[in-house]
């Protein structure tokens, strides 16, 4: 069979499939999603320990009223925003990742408002939101009259640059209908693909049919048109962390009531952790032998490994030495570190210092919590006493007696010093002539005979010759005091 055969049989089998494929990427259409959990079911909370809303803090660069309406006015403005903190008496905070600000950029065709609660009620019923459990505080954004509402949230200013997955975004009463249009709401995000689980339908009346586009990443919510009164809050979770989100409302007259949309972070249990490592002149922090008296240099590494902030970390040791900081006060966020180093001088014998570093538990906002964080960490070493410098004097007394008999002879022992000795020699008295003892050295030492000893010894033997003639036995002492030449 020729090449320019298989050639064209190929061609021939190649090109329905390219057809195919081509038809089937046409006519891909955004798949419907039902929720986990319907109007009519018992929904569970879908957060673990409730959920925080947001807040205004500034409206086009000025101050924004921390109060529960806030009028969003018409055309282009862009909002800084921030997750509320939880009182700190339920021992709840907003994680570290999703702390700091983000920003929210509305384009409106006319006004509309954000209703947020802070303290006391904004909403009716009682902290129970769902779908997200104990709502310590919430934010609703209202769209009224006709056209498309836009609502941009960039993340990229929070403290990791995301929005957490597992964060609950939810939209309110897409149910309304009309001759020229529907209620509808789109939720998108630069991330694409599937980004949103559909948790829960809520509340009373018939959900908006969700449907989701997988090649673009948008969900779009409309309304069923099956009439009667509706109020269900349709809420999705996060399932992957986003930079960003854009959500569309378009409600169909200005005389409709309008959508809702809103957004919640989950909160987490506080759990304030104080690590402390540390190191003795640069080595292990236990074991370490030296002198005594010697300089030591402890070096303490401070960690936040906690989920709270720390503040007003202090560092003390058992012995009272001084603890210097690089930073002061020490005030740490979840995951950093300081150092702080004590210096001071090493005690005789076997030592253990304990070192102890304590914090108070903050949230973002600097409110207390009511435990804080404690670490302690104990080094040891082992400080010997070294040598003196100078003289190291050995004394030793040497007793050399010699008895002579009346029948003894004569006798005399040389005495023989060793090179660069002085040596005085006493001597032994008797009725013949002098003897002296022969000292032989042990070691190179220098030696020398105190003198002291001697002046006694030849005044006996003086004494003894006068007064008696008879014999006389002298003892000679020589002291010897042993010269280091080291």
């Amino acid at each position: 069979m020729s090449s320019r055969f298989h050639k064209a049989a190929i061609t021939a089998v190649a090109a329905p499939t390219i057809a195919l494929l081509g038809a089937t990427a046409a006519t891909a259409a955004p798949a419907p999603l039902t929720p986990t959990y319907d109007v009519a079911d018992s929904s569970p909370a879908a957060t673990e320990h409730g959920a925080v809303g947001f807040r205004l803090t500034s409206i086009d660069g000025s101050p924004a009223p921390d109060r529960p309406n806030i009028d969003l006015a018409a055309g282009t403005h862009r909002y800084e925003a921030n997750f509320r903190q939880p009182d700190t008496a339920t021992n709840l905070l907003v994680p570290h990742t999703a702390t700091g600000s983000f920003t929210l950029t509305t384009d409106l065709p006319a006004a509309s408002y954000l209703a947020q609660r802070a303290t006391g009620q904004v909403f009716p019923g009682s902290a129970e939101q769902p779908p997200v459990g104990t709502a310590h505080s919430d934010a609703w954004v209202n769209a009224t009259g006709s056209g498309t509402h836009t609502y941009h949230l960039d993340f990229s200013s929070l403290t990791e640059g995301v929005l957490p997955a597992g964060s609950v975004l939810f939209v309110d009463d897409v149910d309304a209908c009309s001759p020229t249009a529907n209620e509808r709401a789109t939720l998108q995000s630069s991330s694409g693909g599937a980004w949103l689980d559909y948790h829960s339908a809520d509340g009373r009346g018939a959900a908006g049919a969700v449907t989701h586009d997988a090649s673009t990443g948008e969900y779009v919510i409309d309304s069923n048109c099956l009439g009667g009164s509706s109020a269900v809050s349709q809420s999705f979770i996060t399932t992957t962390p986003l930079g960003d989100i854009t959500i569309t409302l378009t409600p169909p007259d200005s005389t409709s009531a309008g959508l809702w949309w809103g957004l919640n972070l989950p909160v987490i249990v506080a759990d304030p952790q104080l690590e402390l490592t540390g190191s003795l002149n640069d080595g292990p922090l236990t074991g370490t032998t030296v002198t005594a008296g010697d300089e030591l240099t402890w070096i303490y590494q401070l960690t936040n490994a906690g989920n709270t902030f720390l503040e007003d970390i202090h560092v003390t040791l058992d012995n009272g030495s001084t603890v210097t900081c690089d930073t002061a006060p020490i005030d740490l966020a979840p995951g950093a570190s300081a150092t702080c180093t004590a210096v001071f001088a090493a005690i005789d014998g076997d030592q253990t210092v304990k070192a102890t570093a304590t914090g108070t538990a903050t949230n973002s906002d600097g409110d207390a919590f009511t435990t804080g964080a404690e670490a302690i960490l104990a080094g040891s070493y082992t400080a010997q006493t070294g040598t003196i410098p100078g003289d190291t004097d050995t004394d030793t007394d040497t007793d050399t007696d010699t008895d002579t008999d009346e029948n003894s002879d004569e006798n005399s022992d040389a005495v023989t010093p060793a090179p660069g000795e002085d040596t005085d020699t006493a001597v032994d008295s008797t009725t013949g002539p002098a003897t002296a003892n022969t000292v032989t050295p042990a070691s190179a030492n220098l030696t020398r005979t105190d003198a002291s000893t001697q002046a006694p010894l030849i005044a006996g033997v003086i004494g003894g010759l006068l007064g008696t003639g008879g014999i006389t036995v002298a003892v000679a002492v020589t002291r010897r005091r042993t010269l280091n030449t080291r």
